[in-house]
């Protein structure tokens, strides 16, 4: 200890060293011991409020602890914090995500992923069902959206009934000749119930129809 006499007494392996501050004038003594191949040292300061021999050893050593919980600062997130967060963010597959965002319902996220989940197992890999998913929406997502999506189910429902499966209708034209076939016939029909709806029933018309009867 620098700044200090030194008095040195040995008593049974154990040193007593007297030591005065050459600045202040003040006294203490330490003692010191050997604890396998180290040494240990206690030392006792009458300046002190208590009595109790303080170990230098225990002075010196850092305090570990609260350097772990000050070591991030103010306003830092603790390394598994920053992982959990990582996680929940990270917790949809890319492919799921990709038909999410192309799909128009966004409600039950959540059961969605799981029924995707499980969907994927009755494919064969996520890459099928996703390339399955985008190719049925290709022609079904505008029907659905031009009523905005309302008469489409939730997404999880979409794949629990494998609608990623269902066909495109075919779209068969009529052809011109037959259209104008069908409206002319359609014209002459109204026609005839016009003229019907305006004829008066003469007398020898109804007598017919009474005698019809019986």
């Amino acid at each position: 200890m620098p700044g200090s006499s030194v008095t040195k007494t040995i008593v049974d392996k154990t040193v007593t060293r007297r030591r005065a501050c050459n600045d202040c004038g003040a006294h203490w003594t330490t003692d010191e011991r050997p604890r396998k191949g180290t040494l240990s040292v206690a030392i006792t300061r009458p300046l002190l409020a208590t009595n109790s021999p303080v170990s230098l050893e225990s002075e010196s050593q850092p305090n570990h602890r609260a350097k772990k919980k000050t070591e991030n600062g103010p306003g830092q997130i603790a390394p598994g914090k920053a992982a959990n967060s990582q996680t929940h963010e990270s917790k949809y597959s890319e492919l799921f995500a990709e038909c999410w965002k192309l799909y128009g319902r966004k409600e039950e996220k959540e059961e969605g992923y799981s029924q995707w989940r499980a969907a994927t197992k009755l494919v064969g890999t996520e890459r099928e069902l996703r390339d399955l998913v985008v190719a049925a929406l290709s022609w079904q997502a505008p029907a659905w959206a031009a009523d905005n999506w309302k008469f489409a189910v939730y997404f999880h429902r979409y794949l629990k009934r494998k609608k990623y499966r269902d066909e495109r209708p075919s779209l068969q034209s009529i052809p011109r000749a037959a259209d104008d076939r069908l409206a002319k016939s359609t014209d002459k029909k109204l026609a005839e119930f016009r003229a019907a709806a305006e004829h008066a029933a003469t007398a020898d018309e109804i007598a017919a129809l009474r005698a019809s009867r019986g």
